[in-house]
């Protein structure tokens, strides 16, 4: 219940991803705030790592969130394709119409790290066409140099004897052995 009011003094809903986006009781895309119904486009949309939105009707400085949310930060929804560019600074307003997701650090890291390692590989191969319907020689073309160096590898693979591996003997498990203790035979009383 305190939940509740404090959602409703803040003008703040969570809406669970179980309920299609949509709270309990209410259809289409608005949601009620008090008396008045807002719709869910006049908002601004935080989306959690676990798909849970919070929606603010009014716009929100990133640092008054930042605040209840330790070890997380705000990005645009491009974050997953450029990392570097999309993380809103503690200055930055969120405003209603947009859309921003809470990224935990650990993942934003690992994001940065990805992006860099597909920058480094970019700039060795060099630029790509981002166009797929252009094709060229140099896709098909193997220059003589790699089939000869494959074809000696192929050789060197087939012409290698091939050992058997040794047998380890298993001493506990040799078919000779016998327990070395005496029976003793009981006797009934």
């Amino acid at each position: 219940m305190l939940k509740e009011c404090i959602h409703s003094l803040f003008g703040v809903q969570s809406l669970d991803k179980k309920d299609s986006g949509n709270p309990k009781g209410v259809k289409d895309d608005s949601f009620c705030i008090g008396n008045s119904v807002k719709s869910r486009e006049f908002c601004v949309r935080v989306v959690h790592a676990g798909g849970n939105e919070d929606l603010y009707q009014n716009p929100v400085k990133v640092s008054q969130l930042v605040k209840n949310y330790p070890g997380m930060c705000f990005a645009w929804p491009e974050v997953f394709k450029n990392p570097n560019e999309s993380v809103l600074s503690a200055t930055d307003l969120l405003l209603p119409g947009k859309k921003y997701y809470l990224v935990p650090l650990t993942t934003l890291k690992k994001l940065k790290k990805k992006h860099a390692k597909k920058n480094n590989s970019m700039e060795e191969t060099g630029p790509v066409e981002s166009d797929d319907s252009v094709c060229s020689a140099k896709d098909y073309y193997v220059s003589k140099e790699k089939r000869t160096r494959r074809l000696v590898q192929k050789h060197i693979e087939l012409n290698r004897k091939r050992v058997p591996p040794v047998k380890k003997s298993k001493s506990w498990r040799g078919s000779d052995w016998e327990p070395s203790l005496t029976s003793i035979q009981e006797l009934s009383p």
